[in-house]
């Protein structure tokens, strides 16, 4: 409000009516300009419980022409809302479906006569999708049309102004901070010499706590995105000076994830020294050490893996981690021994298992293995095996694992060269055919029968969970469709899909199956670590790796009679691969503290070496092998 200088009676700067006192609303129009000034910000040791002062918010009435032009700004707040920061995230058929959802609103307003209606939502398709159908001609014919039309007073900007303020303060007390930021944006654009200086300390205010629940979310992108946007609007503020640092170290701590975990380690932990309640960087750091403990047992280095794998579980409790440790622990303290014929087995469901057999043996039931294996200069590659006496693995496709074998020969498989992470696929040569998906993230491929379709698993998404999709018609481009939650996904030759998951509630977890359509048929197992399914040839069967006997081994459940059965005994046995006849199943096992492949028959038995890794080429729950 203000006051005449040589008057004592207040008036309304709007619509100049008498107010009883300065400060309160005008009694005709509803303006007021006394906003409480906003509170400074309080230090944020946790970020998520720092939030903003909450201004009164008083009532307002506006004529009909006011109402008209603030529908118009409403939807430039919503399209400004869906904009803010979806370019950093934005999937491309996301940003197709909200293009062609604005370009039909913006045709439907113009030929409707709402030409400002119908300019915003053609700009916004522009800046989604430049170049979608005729927006520019579109958008060109409506500015033309908007140009024709009477332009609003002076009084009237003024009286849209004073809302917009009033529904930004109503959006930041309900903490809709992008909502805040877009209207406020508006008034910017709309009367810039309103109350400025308000509307910058707000606009400061919305962007940091925007970037504190971006924080409490686990998306420091999006976070830090925020607070340096804020900086504009609060130059010198220690607290978001303070969220700056915390959220440049994390992210320049996770630009090493899965390159450099000692670099990851170290990073992780100097910031959970400072602030150990920022973000996840608590289970960040317990799942680095975790990562790191694998590559190191992987390598054969169980004594510096059982102190990362220690270092993990003083920082998160899991079963997981427990079991891997223990294994460490046992080949840190001495190697394993391969048992000798004759030696006692241990007691199973198919009684007591034979002693493996520690020789190499030539491999049988037809077909060749394909798995990944670590060359001489420590390069990563896809080798074949074949069948029958003095075979020898050959190198297939350079810079790629996790191999799966369609029926015609051609391979999918986890690219590794930088420039293509993500999944592609080789012709039976192991020539580079197609490039599937383009997420590093994307891995585990498998095959549907027919040559058909494909499915994954990836932590593609922010919050970096699990998902198993299926990519439809990978090869025209199409998105993949989302499956369900979980990972190590198997496409049986009947058309079902395996994969390590849970339940719709993220409970009673093992392994799941569904079909291609995303229908749950419901669990085949009821452990939560069972995990690598993988079909026998006529579907009847799944293989699987378990540590419900107490170390990792191959397990066979039945899904005909429920049947279940423990095939090896080994101290660490994973990633089971039936033969082409169904006969024999391959896996990856340490025994005598050294990685190897084996071979045992389906119905039991002892199982045979038929060729020595040595080490793991990744951390042991990344490595697959494929028969075919």
């Amino acid at each position: 409000m203000s006051q005449d200088a040589g008057a004592k009676e207040a008036r309304c700067e709007v619509c100049g009516a008498p107010l009883e006192q300065p400060g309160q609303p005008c009694p005709r129009c509803g303006n007021s300009d006394d906003i409480p000034e906003l509170a400074p910000l309080e230090a944020a040791a946790d970020a998520a419980s720092t939030s903003p002062p909450r201004p009164a918010k008083p009532r307002r009435r506006w004529p009909r022409t006011v109402a008209i032009i603030l529908g118009f700004l409403a939807f430039l707040t919503l399209a400004g809302a869906l904009g803010v920061y979806s370019g950093l995230r934005e999937r491309r058929a996301q940003r197709a479906k909200e293009a062609d959802a604005l370009y039909q609103r913006g045709m439907n307003s113009l030929l409707a006569g709402d030409y400002a209606l119908a300019v915003a939502a053609f700009e916004q398709v522009e800046r989604l999708q430049p170049g979608y159908r005729d927006t520019a001609a579109q958008l060109a014919k409506a500015r033309q049309a908007l140009l024709s039309q009477p332009t609003p007073t002076s009084q009237a900007r003024e009286d849209i102004a004073a809302n917009l303020l009033a529904r930004a303060q109503d959006q930041m007390e309900k903490e809709a901070w992008s909502d805040a930021i877009a209207t406020l944006q508006d008034l910017q654009k709309l009367a810039p010499t309103y109350k400025p200086e308000q509307v910058k300390a707000l606009l400061g205010q919305s962007m940091y706590s925007a970037g504190l629940l971006a924080v409490k979310n686990n998306d420091l992108v999006a976070a830090l995105e925020w607070f340096k946007q804020a900086q504009a609007y609060m130059p010198g503020n220690a607290d978001l000076e303070r969220q700056i640092s915390l959220a440049n170290s994390y992210v320049a701590a996770m630009a090493d994830w899965g390159l450099d975990w000692p670099a990851t380690i170290e990073s992780l932990t100097q910031l959970y020294r400072s602030a150990p309640d920022y973000a996840d960087v608590r289970d960040s750091l317990a799942t680095a050490h975790m990562r790191y403990a694998d590559e190191l047992s992987a390598d054969g280095q169980w004594c510096p893996a059982a102190e990362q794998y220690r270092l993990s579980l003083s920082l998160k409790a899991s079963q997981t981690v427990e079991t891997k440790k223990a294994l460490a622990d046992e080949y840190c303290r001495a190697p394993y021994v391969t048992p000798t014929p004759g030696a006692s087995g241990v007691a199973g469901a198919i009684g007591t298992l034979p002693p493996a057999t520690p020789g190499l043996v030539a491999l049988p039931g037809g077909g060749r293995l394909y798995f990944a294996m670590a060359g001489s200069d420590g390069s990563i590659g896809i080798y074949t095996l074949s069948s029958g006496q003095g075979q020898k693995p050959t190198l297939l496709i350079a810079d790629a694992d996790q191999p799966a074998i369609r029926d015609d020969g051609s391979i999918a498989y986890r690219d590794l060269i930088p420039s293509r992470l993500g999944i592609s696929m080789a012709l039976p040569d192991g020539s580079f055919a197609a490039r599937v998906t383009h997420y590093a993230e994307d891995s585990w491929p498998t095959w549907e029968a027919g040559n058909g379709r494909l499915a994954f698993a990836s932590t593609r998404e922010s919050d970096r969970k699990w998902r198993v999709y299926v990519a439809d018609n990978w090869a025209s481009g199409k998105a993949a469709t989302f499956l369900a939650y979980g990972r190590s996904p198997a496409w049986a030759p009947n058309g079902v899909i395996a994969y390590r998951g849970c339940d719709q509630s993220g409970n009673n977890c093992g392994i799941y199956l569904a079909r291609a359509d995303g229908a749950l048929i419901g669990p085949a197992t009821d452990n939560p670590q069972d995990d690598m399914p993988a079909w026998s040839p006529d579907s009847s069967k799944l293989a699987f790796t378990s540590p419900r006997s107490g170390n990792w081994n191959i397990w066979i459940k039945d899904l005909s009679d429920g049947k279940l059965t423990r095939l090896t005994d080994g101290p660490q046995d994973i990633s089971p691969a039936w033969s082409p006849d169904g006969k024999y199943i391959a896996f990856i096992s340490s025994y005598g503290g050294s990685w190897g492949i084996w071979v045992v028959s389906a119905d039991g038995g002892a199982p045979q070496l038929v060729w020595k890794l040595g080490t793991l080429p990744r951390s042991w729950d990344q490595v697959r092998l494929a028969w075919r």
